[in-house]
């Protein structure tokens, strides 16, 4: 259904809106083109460390943040249009919390091992699909699967190869039977939903029991966090090596005890720089377990709205012209609402944007809530190329992208404004 406002088309469902600008924008690094950022991103250090990143560049961004929605939407908001140029400088708060990674010692070497075991109906031939969904140390599945197209074993064999592109798991094939493996120790992972093609029968079996328990006796913790950190130990008859993902950092002998480990790291130039440790149990004798152990990043914790909240209080008294969320959730755009409203920043105001799937009639009741002057709620979404594939993105996005323009415009001053002709609608 197209909407009207004032007697104007100014939106179609499933149209590619193109905006016609009248002339190209004088554009220059405006100080008031500052755009404060709020969301998750896999690295950084969070609310709670009371940081806030200012960046100029896309490329700095990404060198710290390395990947999540807050870059996605950072792209948008430095690169908005090829006529205008976007923000100058993004503040941004990571609002996701962020650990340091830690080793507890296991006292169990056994690794976990699952087997994909695909029979066919003799004389018969296979046809769909091989795969299932795999888990790895608790992250989200993953989906891995291969088409039939000439056979069930060139089929497996694809499938073999891409399980090994995954971390911490190495599978093997051996006839119709795949066995995936943990790399280390340390590595728990779930195989489900196996995918049963014609003509055959599949299953799924876990075939090593995988259940070690871990000493408190000592736990040794990385001093950074808020970032992957490749790092990793090995203990094997009293020899500890400490492993980075370039090499042995540092190895040191006859470590047996906790107290032994503990007092190791602290007279170490190189790793009491890096680690810090807590000893419960200095007298422990620690296992010799002859397996890489990688340190374990605590899973982050989904971002709520009180969190939310208490990361918009670091922003007293930063100089910027717009907010940014990167939530599509309603609670997010209600708090931004607030925040812009009795906020003193002279001319400051949010964009915000839904989720996919939203009808129009949604949206509008959307707004109808949000009733904010100074929030703009974007609609619909619009496809983008952020990480070498062009797809449809959500009205987050194309918020995001209207943050970005709204900095470029050749004019910031409330007083002043200039209208953009929406001149056509082109469908796909």
């Amino acid at each position: 259904m197209a909407q009207y406002f004032n007697g104007s088309l100014y939106i179609e469902p499933g149209a590619d809106v193109v905006v016609d600008f009248d002339s190209t924008p004088q554009v220059t690094n405006l100080s008031t083109s500052t755009v404060l950022l709020l969301g998750e991103s896999e690295n950084g250090l969070d609310y709670t460390d009371k940081k806030v990143y200012a960046f100029t560049s896309l490329a700095d961004a990404k060198s710290v943040l390395k990947a999540g929605k807050a870059l996605e939407v950072m792209s948008c908001l430095f690169n908005p249009s090829s006529d205008v140029r976007g923000a100058s400088k993004v503040l941004f708060i990571r609002t996701n919390r962020a650990y340091p990674a830690q080793f507890k010692f296991a006292t169990g070497s056994q690794l976990k091992a699952a087997r994909y075991a695909v029979v066919t109906v003799v004389g018969a031939t296979p046809a769909g699909r091989v795969g299932f969904d795999i888990s790895i140390a608790g992250r989200y599945p993953v989906t891995v699967y291969q088409d039939i197209v000439t056979s069930l074993s060139d089929a497996l064999d694809a499938l073999v190869a891409e399980v090994n592109e995954l971390d911490g798991v190495l599978a093997t094939l051996s006839g119709t039977t795949v066995t995936i493996t943990a790399t280390n120790n340390a590595i728990d992972f779930t195989i489900s939903n196996a995918l049963v093609p014609a003509n055959t029968t599949a299953e799924t079996s876990v075939t090593t029991a995988y259940n070690p328990t871990f000493s408190d006796a000592i736990v040794v913790k990385t001093k950074d966090k808020g970032r992957n950190i490749k790092y990793a130990l090995m203990l094997s008859q009293g020899i500890c090596t400490f492993y980075t993902d370039e090499g042995i950092l540092q190895m040191m002998d006859g470590i047996t005890t906790a107290q032994q480990l503990a007092d190791a790291i602290a007279n170490s130039t190189v790793l009491s720089k890096l680690f810090v440790t807590e000893v419960v149990d200095g007298t422990a004798v620690l296992p010799s377990v002859p397996a890489v152990v990688p340190f374990i990043v605590q899973d982050n914790v989904a971002t709520t709205v009180s969190s939310f909240s208490d990361a918009l209080d670091l922003t007293v008294g930063k100089d910027k012209s717009f907010v940014f969320a990167a939530f599509e959730e309603e609670g997010y755009h209600q708090l931004l609402k607030n925040y812009v409203a009795n906020g003193s920043e002279y001319g400051c105001m949010a964009f915000v944007g839904r989720g996919l799937g939203e009808t129009p009639s949604e949206v509008m009741q959307a707004a109808a809530t949000l009733n904010a002057e100074k929030v703009v709620l974007c609609y619909p979404g619009c496809y983008l190329n952020l990480d070498g594939e062009t797809k449809l993105y959500s009205p987050m996005y194309f918020a995001a992208i209207c943050a970005g323009l709204a900095c470029g415009l050749e004019c910031q001053d409330s007083s002043y404004s200039q209208a953009r002709q929406c001149s056509r609608f082109r469908r796909y």
